[in-house]
């Protein structure tokens, strides 16, 4: 069986499109501009200080002090002034004479100093220094900064673009449809009579069934 389906074949085409490209044209403009410029100048002013200048007074001052006076004491001192004396000893042989001290103690009376402190009070002369504050005012020169501004003109580049239109040809593609011729194998059913063997069960008749008996379900 023959039938048919559709096949797209691309084709091109010549089509002309404009297209902008950028062009870039530099020129020169006129620019204003201010200058900033420090000047500076010396003014008089007057300035106020305060000096302090020493001055000495002689006051009166009560002064303490102490002085130490010697005072004689004494204390008993005790000295022996005794003696070596001959003592006998009696022994076997006689009297032995051995020298034995004999004490004596006598009382002295020693003398010593002692200094007892005293504190008196007496009135000196003594010179004391104070400060007086005394404003002071002289010229002095003070550099003053002013700004003065200063208008000017300088030529500056400046680049523009512009957009230029041109044509070009470009291809464009496209479609065709067409049919194609294709073979189908299409299966169609046939029917085909055949013989087959059917066997058929005995009937009883009016005479019986023959050699075979009957039943309720015919002959058997």
């Amino acid at each position: 069986m023959v039938c048919y389906r559709t096949v797209y074949d691309t084709h091109y085409r010549d089509v002309v499109v404009t297209r902008y490209r950028p062009v870039y044209e530099t020129h020169t403009v006129q620019q204003p501009y201010r200058v900033a410029r420090p000047v500076w100048d010396t003014v008089q002013q007057q300035v106020t200080k305060v000096h302090y200048e020493p001055v000495y007074d002689t006051i009166q001052q009560v002064q303490h002090y102490t002085t130490y006076q010697p005072v004689t004491n004494y204390h008993t001192v005790y000295e022996d002034h005794g003696h070596w004396a001959a003592h006998c000893v009696s022994t076997c042989w006689g009297c032995c004479f051995t020298s034995v001290w004999v004490p004596h103690i006598v009382a002295k009376q020693v003398p010593y100093v002692t200094y007892v402190p005293q504190t008196h009070t007496r009135t000196v002369p003594v010179q004391v220094c104070r400060y007086v504050a005394r404003p002071v005012t002289y010229t002095v020169n003070v550099p003053v900064c002013r700004v003065v501004y200063e208008d000017h003109v300088r030529t500056v580049p400046v680049t523009t673009c512009k957009m230029v239109p041109y044509q070009t040809t470009v291809q464009v593609p496209y479609t065709v449809p067409r049919q194609v011729p294709y073979k189908t194998v299409t299966y169609v059913p046939v029917t085909v009579p055949r013989q087959v063997p059917v066997v058929t069960p005995a009937t009883c008749g009016p005479t019986g069934c023959g050699p075979v008996g009957c039943g309720p379900a015919g002959c058997w």
